[in-house]
C-alpha cells in the first residue's frame, strides 16, 4: 500500500516518533538527501515497522532503511 502513497499522505502514515526524527533530521542535516531520497526512507522504514507489526514508525525503522538505501550512519 505505500507504495502507491504521495505528498501528505506518505507523511502522515510514515511519521516516525521523535527518535526517528531526530535521526532522520541528522541525516538530512549531514548530507544532501533529496526529496525522493526521503520519502524512499518513508517507505522503507514503514515496510519494516508493519512487518514487525509496530503501528509507528521508530528510530529502528529508520536507522535500518538508512543503511539498506546506503547511508553511512557513523
Amino acid at each position: 500500500m505505500n507504495a502507491r502513497l504521495d505528498g501528505e499522505a506518505l507523511r502522515e502514515l510514515t511519521a516516525p516518533d521523535g527518535k526517528g526524527r531526530k535521526l532522520l533530521d541528522a541525516v538530512i542535516a549531514e548530507s544532501a538527501l533529496t526529496a525522493r531520497g526521503f520519502n524512499r526512507i518513508l517507505r522503507v522504514a514503514r515496510s519494516l515497522a508493519d512487518l514487525a507489526g509496530r503501528g509507528a514508525v521508530g528510530e529502528t525503522d529508520i536507522g535500518t532503511a538508512l543503511v539498506w538505501r546506503g547511508h553511512d550512519l557513523q
